[in-house]
């Protein structure tokens, strides 16, 4: 019964019991002092309350007892199970990615097709039918480089512009147009007795128009005999001229003629003086179908020389 007893008890104790064993026989220890020794008590419970007795060559010697380890004492690298950031609400660390690391389908932000100058892809949308005059409309110029705004533009320039008569259009609530004054501007000289135009005393017909002309005539002669003439011409086959003319005379009274022709009207025999005269011509006029320019003429009497002079002044009407 004593080595049964000692073949279950672990090693640990056998020392013990190997003393009791020399007791001399006779010495009094019995197997109930054996079992109340309480080191031996305590290992024969444990050693009954494991269940690998006798099953494992490693019963007795090699026991794994579960334990743990504070983060602190591990070193080198380790995951730790409530390590903050395993969880889904971590902010990512910020970092990039070159364009070869992506797949699939992405936006590099240099990707030069971004730019302002990269040239749209053709397209077409329902919403709006194609139409080459939008295309021509949207890529031409809307102005010359030289435009002006509106508010840009002085009186100045719009009057340089309006220069001229307007023959190209009527008046509605009379039978004709107000009348026009012309006022010559400079000198013009003529030495023969050939009718010439007084250049800047005419304006342009229009077609089958009937006309009052009149003319104040400012002039001046190289010598008081030498008088004046005075004449209209015109488009050719008008559909009729009329005109008188009179001028004052070196002595008394006044001198003139008439016509119902172009370049007709005879002469002044002389002049009230060599400068400052004037001479006053009365026309009534119709112009051909085809209308055109119709200007005061004039020429010397005789030999010498005569000059429409500057400030001379056309005034005509168109009366239907």
């Amino acid at each position: 019964m004593t080595d049964k007893v000692i073949y279950q008890i672990p090693h640990v104790f056998k020392r013990r019991i190997a003393v009791l064993e020399e007791a001399p026989p006779g010495s009094g220890i019995t197997l109930a002092q054996v079992k109340a020794d309480t080191d031996i008590a305590d290992s024969l419970t444990k050693k009954h309350a494991n269940t690998l007795d006798h099953s494992n060559s490693t019963d007795h010697v090699n026991v794994l007892i579960t334990h743990t380890h504070a983060p602190s004492e591990v070193t080198g690298t380790a995951v730790i199970t409530n390590d903050s950031r395993l969880t889904d609400a971590r902010t990512p660390l910020t970092h990039t990615h070159a364009p070869s690391d992506v797949t699939g389908t992405a936006v590099v932000n240099n990707d030069a097709r971004l730019s302002d100058a990269r040239t749209p892809l053709t397209h077409s949308h329902s919403y709006e039918p194609a139409n080459a005059n939008i295309q021509t409309h949207v890529t031409s110029a809307h102005a010359p480089s030289t435009a002006q705004k509106n508010s840009d533009i002085t009186k100045a320039e719009i009057e340089a512009k309006l220069t001229g008569e307007l023959t190209s259009h009527t008046h509605a609530g009379g039978s004709g147009e107000a009348e026009v004054i012309v006022v010559k501007i400079g000198d013009t000289s003529n030495a023969t007795t050939t009718y010439a135009d007084a250049t800047g005393l005419s304006f342009t017909s229009v077609g089958g128009k009937t006309y009052i002309i009149e003319a104040w005539v400012r002039w001046a002669t190289s010598v008081a005999t030498v008088g004046i003439k005075l004449s209209v011409n015109g488009p050719a086959t008008p559909g009729f001229v009329a005109d008188v003319w009179n001028a004052a005379l070196t002595t008394s009274g006044v001198s003139g003629g008439g016509g119902n022709a172009y370049k007709v009207g005879g002469a002044s025999a002389s002049a009230f003086a060599t400068t400052d005269n004037l001479a006053m011509l009365n026309i009534l006029y119709r112009a051909p179908a085809a209308g055109g320019i119709v200007t005061i003429q004039f020429a010397a009497e005789t030999t010498g020389t005569v000059t429409i002079k500057d400030g001379s002044v056309l005034r005509y009407r168109q009366v239907n």
